[in-house]
């Protein structure tokens, strides 16, 4: 399994280039920390020379005991044949790369981009069975291996050139729900993000009639677990249902940025946050 010290050696690079950026463990991240924690967790495998680098986007207001608002991806350089470009449900690139020279095993495929690999899981879904097994898209994918330095230097140019421009744009709340809608499937059609969340950011942006209309439409849902799952937040949160019901906004902020302070306290990354107005105070 890799090492904390081999991450360091391998994102220092990145780090140098990129001062807005912050390196904890396994975790990077990008300061100062607002009302979002989104960076890139650098995780180990069963195999000891090999890199797992995921996304990670965390609403930090809710991170509340059990209640916890993060969304991420695994992200992997894929090669895909060219002829199965066209099965992908997206504007393709003018121009593609077929190959680098230091992947001889990718030679006449095409390199992916992120919305590529995501539109050919989406498109592999339709082929679960084992009868339709060959009509999936294959590829060949890399392995972010520091026994292979080449893969480690695409790595870290996919996270320069790809991942980091795309966390940079989630500065909003509903920046969040826009990247949570690209990931998997939709758990709440046509929404990635639940009904608990949505009333969490509608409380939050101040649209408080909409947050009282979703925690109703979630306490009137038949599945016990959702109700009961208020109930719990109820006596987890005694204050926050009646500073909702008053429509008491200075009392709903003072809540959200002591949970806020909270979550920023337990991962420890004090010195990294600004404590920033909630949008339902402006």
């Amino acid at each position: 399994m890799t090492t904390t010290s081999q991450v360091r050696r391998t994102l220092a690079p990145v780090l140098t280039r990129n001062p807005d950026l912050v390196l904890m463990g396994r975790f990077l991240f990008f300061k100062p920390v607002r009302h979002i924690l989104k960076g890139i967790y650098i995780d180990r495998s069963s195999n000891k020379n090999e890199f797992v680098p995921s996304t990670t986007v965390n609403l930090i207001v809710l991170n509340k005991g059990r209640y916890e608002s993060s969304r991420g991806e695994r992200f992997n350089r894929t090669y895909i044949d060219p002829k199965d470009l066209a099965k992908l449900q997206i504007p393709v690139p003018e121009t593609v790369n077929y190959n680098d020279d230091d992947n001889p095993r990718a030679v006449g495929k095409i390199r992916t981009t992120i919305e590529m690999d995501r539109a050919v899981q989406l498109y592999n879904r339709n082929y679960t069975s084992m009868e339709e097994l060959d009509q999936r898209i294959g590829g060949w994918r890399v392995l972010w291996n520091i026994a292979e330095p080449a893969t480690i230097r695409l790595m870290c140019e996919m996270i320069e050139d790809e991942v980091l421009p795309d966390l940079r744009k989630i500065v909003s709340f509903d920046d969040f729900i826009t990247f949570a809608d690209t990931l998997g499937w939709a758990d709440n059609y046509p929404y990635r993000t639940s009904v608990f969340e949505r009333m969490f950011i509608a409380a939050v942006e101040g649209d408080l009639d909409k947050a009282r209309e979703l925690w109703n439409r979630h306490e009137q849902d038949p599945d016990y677990f959702k109700v009961q799952e208020l109930e719990i937040f109820k006596s987890m949160s005694p204050d926050f249902y009646p500073a909702l019901l008053k429509g008491d906004r200075a009392a709903l902020a003072k809540i959200f940025h002591d949970w806020e302070a909270q979550s920023v306290r337990s991962y420890g990354i004090e010195s990294f946050w600004e404590r920033t107005p909630f949008p339902l105070e402006l």
